[in-house]
């Protein structure tokens, strides 16, 4: 580190300054003592070279000193040998020593204080006696009348110059303070300003933070204002469009189809902005548990691979190297996947697509590589912002929200890791989902290691083996009770689950009649049952009765079987029964209820 030169003392200065004014009369004052008496030439030049040369010593002596102390320590020095010395030459002539010991001792005690003015006295003294001594000891107290005139005037030049130079410091320091005021003047009013600023940024936050809530209710109400009439419009649609087949109307099938697009798009739309605003808002949950990769996987093959197949692309799932468990959000990770899938299969035309799953350290790796269209740096740059795609013609050309990136990636982050990709214009484009694989993640028990007395209280109506069975999977106790009671009044035997696992556990044993089945469940979602009972019991209608907001999307991860979707809060459970002894029939038929009533 650079040292910095040491800073001289202001007397320095004023010292100097004062020598160069005042003290060349010395060489008068002496001359006028040493012409009264023979001098050699030799002293006379020593004479003039000693004056001359003083100040400049004196002001080198005390520059190069470390710090100020040592500076006048210095500066007193070269004084008092100057002064001493020739006070001593001078044989102690009366103005000449009078002059010296006031101006050296001054000058000392006015940069040192007394002690230093001592010590300049003590070094005077020193030097005058040895210099008297060198020369041949003798004492002339008589001084001229000329010399006695020389010497006050060089006592009022010195005092003169001396003060003339604290006057300038002074007016320098006056400057100084004053420009050292108008700083901390401004400085005040900076700080004034910025603490004003800072105080309107912040009541700029609580309105922010006041107005995000109030954005978030209203996007909460609006979404489920929206979402009943949109559900009741697809719903209505498909209806009619079973009827339009029935009957033999193909007619009106394309505008019916028409009618249930908007209708999913829409809600996808909604149900993208309620997801984004509750990630602003910092009010999605997360719902952690293990579950095995192999199942995840399972199920969003089946529901991507009808996209895939669209546009005529194959679809590969590489999972050599992949993990038998993880532990995370299922819900969120299968989200992720199927929205980069989704996209894949969007973008890409008679191409190919590949999920490559492996294990990498403590994390999961997922890659959906295509060979779609591609993107250029530009494009990549803004991709996930929300409501943001690749460009204006993307959008008109594929469609979409551009809202599935932006929240995939908020779940990744929220989970723990990210979504990163790598795109070439023509090529294709691959995403890189990193994911926490999850401490002690072991994999959850195989369906056939659940047993039907494991299931709870979970099956605590267990109906005789070989009757025709009407499975209820709700943890909600109260809604489980009073479904099992309504369906065993229309005659029907029920089985209930608790759980997603003891859900499970029960298909296993045998095909039911029909399954209520609630989406979100501990152990294993509604969406898994949904895929195993697709694949074991093809024939069995589901009806789900959920609080979950369900997606376009979704509807078609629960496939065929899922005949009827009922939101709980606003399907009672007569309407359940109804929708029931539609599908199945009933020993005595009963009026349906209004839909008005909700569940507890």
């Amino acid at each position: 580190m650079q040292e910095h030169a040491p800073r001289r003392h202001p007397i320095v200065g004023i010292n100097y300054r004062t020598r160069l004014t005042s003290y060349w009369i010395l060489l008068f004052v002496c001359g006028s003592v040493l012409i009264e008496r023979p001098t050699p030439w030799w002293l006379w030049a020593a004479l003039v070279v000693s004056i001359l040369a003083w100040p400049h010593l004196a002001f080198l002596a005390s520059s190069r000193s470390r710090d100020a102390k040592r500076a006048e320590q210095a500066n007193t020095v070269v004084d008092g040998a100057v002064l001493g010395a020739w006070t001593g030459v001078l044989s102690f002539n009366l103005w000449p020593t009078a002059a010296a010991v006031l101006i050296g001792v001054s000058a000392a005690i006015s940069v040192g204080g007394v002690r230093l003015g001592l010590a300049s006295f003590t070094g005077l003294a020193a030097s005058a006696f040895a210099a008297n001594v060198l020369g041949g000891f003798g004492v002339q107290p008589e001084s001229s009348t000329l010399t006695a005139a020389l010497c006050i005037v060089g006592i009022a030049l010195y005092i003169f110059g001396l003060l003339f130079s604290v006057r300038s410091l002074t007016q320098q320091a006056i400057a100084r303070r004053k420009q050292l005021a108008e700083q901390n003047a401004r400085i005040q009013t900076y700080s004034e300003e910025l603490l004003a600023a800072r105080e309107e940024a912040e009541e700029a936050r609580r309105e922010a933070e006041v107005a995000n809530r109030a954005k978030s209710q209203f996007l909460a109400n609006m979404s489920h204002e929206l979402r009943t009439p949109l559900n009741a419009i697809i719903g209505y649609s498909e209806m009619l469009m079973e009827d339009a087949e029935d009957t033999g109307n193909d007619a009106l099938t394309p505008d019916l189809k028409k009618i249930r697009a908007a209708g999913r798009h829409l809600l996808d739309l909604i149900n993208g902005v309620l997801d984004l605003s509750k990630i602003e808002a910092g009010r999605m949950e997360l719902h952690v548990e293990t579950f095995a990769v192999d199942e995840l996987l399972g199920g969003v093959t089946a529901t991507i691979t009808p996209l895939a197949e669209k546009n005529r692309n194959r679809l590969t799932v590489d999972a050599e190297r992949a993990p038998a468990s993880m532990r995370s959000d299922l819900t969120k990770v299968r989200q992720i996947l199927l929205n980069l899938l989704s996209n894949a299969s969007k973008f890409t035309e008679d191409g190919a697509i590949t999920l490559t799953v492996e294990a990498a350290g403590a994390d999961v790796r997922f890659r959906v590589s295509d060979t779609g269209i591609g993107m250029t740096e530009e494009q990549q740059a803004r991709l996930f912002q929300p409501f943001v795609q690749a460009d204006a013609s993307t959008s008109r050309k594929f469609g979409g929200t551009g809202l599935g990136l932006t929240i995939s990636r908020h779940f990744a982050q929220m989970l723990g890791g990210d979504i990163t990709l790598e795109s070439t214009v023509g090529v294709g484009t691959t995403f890189t989902v990193r994911l926490p694989r999850g401490e002690e993640a072991a994999p959850p028990p195989e369906a056939g290691s659940v047993h039907l007395g494991d299931a709870v209280g979970a099956a605590s109506h267990l109906p005789p083996d070989g009757a025709d069975v009407i499975l209820v999977v709700e943890d909600d106790d109260q809604t489980r009770e009073l479904l099992r009671r309504g369906l065993e009044r229309e005659g029907w035997c029920v089985a209930e689950a608790a759980d997603g696992r003891a859900a499970l556990g029960l298909l296993d044993r045998a095909c039911p009649a029909l399954v209520v089945l609630d989406l979100l469940l501990p152990g294993a979602d509604g969406f898994e049952l949904a895929e195993r009972l697709r694949r074991n019991c093809p024939n069995t209608p589901i009806v789900v009765l959920t609080a979950k907001d369900v997606s376009a999307e979704e509807r078609r991860r629960l496939g065929a079987p899922a005949t009827r979707i009922l939101q709980k809060g606003t399907a009672p459970q007569l309407v359940v029964l109804a929708e029931v002894r539609r599908l199945l029939g009933a020993a005595e038929a009963q009026p349906v209820p209004s839909p008005d009533a909700a569940l507890p």
